[in-house]
């Protein structure tokens, strides 16, 4: 997804999932994704890995071995999205003109290291300044509200001439209880003005929120 307008980044996503439901019941004939997840580097598989339609409920999760099978694509063109924690996402764009299963394999490089937390915060204050402003222009409303940042500490700020720059090093996690997902962001990159110009790359998947368990929405476990 790449964006780079005076709109909230996922505030466009937000508003078009409340019609996910029945735009699947009403989608034409799907097919089957095959493929393996690996290391660019050691070419060695990274089991439990996430494989996805970006921008839809449709995933999968590689085995020990790093293999995958992704059910539910739907026929045309389709973006694929690769991640797994610690490792940069990345994505194929696949044709699909029939029923006819096909085959995509996936090699993630591994994140550029980030400094420790504490010393990349700096200044706390202006660190709680910084994520507002990112959440604000991330989700925007009426979305604001109804949205939960779950692990913030993933997320790195660094301001200069105006633009504030944001990184993650790890997928963010996000809840929407209104509207009953939870939403998995591999944020890529992020620069966003004062103004409200947001440019922004990432890739993005949902998952049906479960039900709550002790007054807590259930489900909350790791994230690749």
């Amino acid at each position: 997804m790449r964006l780079m307008n005076r709109l909230p980044v996922l505030g466009c996503i937000l508003s078009l999932i409340g019609g996910m439901a029945l735009s699947a019941a009403a989608q034409s004939p799907t097919t089957f994704l095959t493929g393996r997840v690996t290391d660019q580097l050691t070419n060695q598989p990274l089991p439990f890995a996430n494989v996805y339609v970006n921008g839809s409920l449709r995933g999968a999760v590689t085995d020990e071995k790093g293999y995958y099978t992704l059910a539910g694509v739907p026929l045309g063109t389709v973006e694929i999205a690769a991640s797994f924690v610690s490792y940069q996402p990345t994505r194929q764009t696949i044709r699909f003109d029939n029923t006819a299963s096909q085959k995509a394999n996936f090699r993630l490089k591994p994140g550029e290291q980030t400094l420790d937390a504490v010393t990349v915060r700096g200044n706390p204050k202006q660190w709680e300044g910084h994520l507002r402003q990112f959440k604000r222009q991330l989700f925007g409303e009426p979305f604001g509200g109804q949205c939960l940042l779950v692990n913030t500490e993933v997320l790195h700020f660094n301001e200069d001439r105006g633009h504030l720059y944001a990184t993650a090093n790890e997928p963010l996690i996000i809840l929407n209880q209104a509207l009953g997902y939870r939403l998995i962001y591999a944020l890529q990159h992020f620069d966003a003005t004062a103004a409200g110009e947001v440019y922004s790359t990432g890739t993005t998947r949902f998952e049906e929120l479960k039900p709550k368990t002790n007054g807590k929405p259930a489900g909350l476990g790791v994230i690749g």
